[in-house]
């Protein structure tokens, strides 16, 4: 037992040492001296704000700062497992939804947790790091509803160079950079194999069209591979490129003709003002963006009126037509040692596997794969954990004890193997909006996603559990014992199904209004064609722009990450033509 103790502490330092060491060599240091005027200022150190900040200083001689109010993310971030770990901690903004009325029946105040990253890869340092393919006819609904150079055929080609190599574009700035993308470990995804199959037997037995699609990760040797990682670094060794980290932007400043001439910050040293030559780009996200336009006096009259804001230009849409994917988890036991449970993460295994190899379950976020029906708008996700931890989960989630216990009723075995069904819809009706409570930046904004407001959206989500349960009902699954958990929830007590019987419509509709948590994809409230303009100019004033994923016109069944990725090169080559060839024309 001494022995085993002395190998566990020997690995534990092992891991320390490496972790230690990798975060060492991929430490940022601020500058010490920053000028008082740039060319470019961009506010927001996430996937949008990086890459903006990197292809202007990479293409041009423009002096680019990245303002950021977080710091450098520790060494955890860069564990792919860890990733829930790291919500609700000082890397989060810890946001929370207003109360809602519709959903939320099983969380503290009917209030959901909204985290978003603070520090440099922003929520694309927090995340679960899953990448898929847009499907073109979604982003070419966007050109109809006023996005005119945002259609498939101009993003394509940025979309397929983060993920792909040896694509050659005709591009005047293109480069090498990109993403990388990993499927699921091979070691760790047996279930997946398990998965596939079943959805070959729901096609041959119900004359479908089922896919299954493996999760894909932006991850490199088995760590968190962000925009932080592949295109910060290079900047940092160009002399115009400067990177302001713990400061907070507090307002935009305009001249008396609307145009953006600086920001205000916040940092360290105190307060003081940084002019800008030619844009100030907001890149903070869906929720800060809109709360920066805000308190910079861009927004509905009325409501900055009310705060006492000055008024810049009345934009009564900036923070509204705010969406969001709402998922439902139900749990599923297994008998067969298959996931990824508590006791298979501390063991030595495991973590020399990964700190040495970096395989095994520490080496992705345990999503499986997703299931979907062709044409339809719903889809079910398959979340490899078999035994839910109660002190990570339920403070992350909100949930109340009552409500965790009877989501989960095995929590407490830490060798429990299972997996979690989660449904979700895709092209969400319900609309809510980014608010203020206050005047100063420093006030959190007011977050009210109105989820399930529209009662479509509650059916959405039913199919998909539905789609669930003939999946567990498969030979397949049926073979490791899968068994369905439907929570006994205080909530729904009137209408839960008697053992061994299906729900019923009423019931699978109380559950989701109980335990349906934010798929943590916000976008809208800075929408092209309502705020921005097709270059992504805010309308009504000058020398502003918003680059990231407030600017999406309306939600995709693709993870967003990798979107707002594309969109943010885009951009930044279209500001670069703008003013390069102002330059040109100015030097001939």
């Amino acid at each position: 037992m001494r022995n085993l103790v002395v190998l566990s502490c020997a690995v534990l330092l092992l891991a320390v040492i490496w972790a230690g060491y990798l975060y060492h060599s991929t430490y940022v240091r601020s500058r010490r001296v920053f000028r008082e005027e740039y060319d470019f200022i961009v506010v927001g150190g996430g996937t949008a704000g990086i890459i903006v900040a990197h292809e202007i200083s990479l293409h041009s001689n423009f002096s680019v700062l990245l303002i950021e109010a977080g710091g450098q993310f520790g060494w955890l971030s860069s564990i792919p497992l860890a990733c829930t770990l790291l919500q609700g901690s000082a890397v989060d903004w810890a946001f929370r939804t207003v109360q809602q009325e519709h959903v939320g029946r099983g969380m503290h105040g009917r209030r959901l947790c909204y985290p978003r990253g603070k520090g440099l890869g922003g929520s694309g340092q927090l995340n679960y790091m899953l990448h898929s393919e847009v499907v073109p006819e979604e982003l070419d609904q966007w050109m109809q509803l006023g996005g005119k150079y945002w259609g498939f055929e101009s993003l394509k080609c940025y979309l397929a160079k983060l993920y792909r190599s040896g694509l050659q574009c005709h591009e005047r700035f293109w480069n090498a950079r990109r993403f990388h993308k990993t499927f699921i470990d091979t070691e760790t995804s047996k279930l997946s194999h398990i998965l596939n199959k079943a959805t070959v037997e729901l096609n041959f037995r119900n004359e479908a069209n089922y896919t299954f699609r493996l999760a894909e990760y932006t991850t490199k040797n088995g760590r968190r591979w962000s925009a932080f990682d592949e295109y910060l670094y290079p900047s940092l060794r160009r002399p115009k490129f400067h990177l302001m980290m713990h400061t907070q932007v507090q307002r935009v400043i305009f001249d008396g003709d609307k145009r953006a001439i600086g920001v205000k910050i916040q940092s360290q040293t105190g307060q003081r003002l940084i002019k800008v030559r030619k844009e100030v780009i907001l890149s903070a996200g869906a929720i800060q963006s809109p709360h920066l336009l805000m308190v910079s006096g861009v927004g509905e009259e009325k409501e900055l009126k009310r705060f006492n804001i000055d008024v810049v230009h009345n934009s009564p849409r900036v923070g509204r037509n705010l969406f969001d994917h709402l998922t439902t988890p139900i749990y599923v036991s297994i008998n067969e040692t298959l996931s990824v449970t508590r006791e298979k993460v501390l063991s030595l295994k495991n973590a020399f596997k990964y700190f040495v190899n970096g395989k095994g379950i520490l080496s992705n976020a345990a999503i499986i794969g997703t299931v979907r029906e062709k044409n339809a708008s719903h889809s079910l996700m398959i979340f490899g954990i078999g035994s839910a931890d109660e002190a990570s989960l339920k403070v992350i989630s909100n949930y109340d004890l009552e409500t965790f216990n009877a989501l989960f009723p095995l929590n407490g075995n830490h060798t429990q193997e299972g997996f979690i069904l989660i449904g979700t819809c895709h092209f969400p009706q319900s609309r809510g909006f980014v608010g203020l409570r206050g005047s100063a930046i420093s006030k959190a904004p007011l977050i009210d996603p109105n989820f399930l407001a529209n009662i479509s959206d509650v059916q959405c989500i039913r199919d998909a559990l539905k789609l669930g349960m003939k999946v567990v009902q498969t030979k397949f699954f049926q073979k490791i014992g899968s068994q369905i958990h439907w929570p006994k929830l205080r909530q729904c007590r009137h209408v839960i199904p008697p053992e061994g019987k299906e729900p019923t419509e009423e019931f699978l509709e109380c559950a989701i209004r109980t335990v349906s948590v934010s798929g943590h994809h916000p976008g809208g409230t800075c929408a092209i064609g309502q705020v921005l303009d097709n270059q992504l100019r805010v309308k009504g004033v000058r020398k502003l722009r918003v680059i990231d994923g407030s600017v999406f016109i309306q939600p995709l069944s693709a993870f967003p990450n990798s979107v707002i990725a594309a969109i943010a090169e885009r951009a930044s080559h279209m500001i670069l033509e703008k003013y390069l060839s102002e330059s040109e024309s100015e030097d001939f």
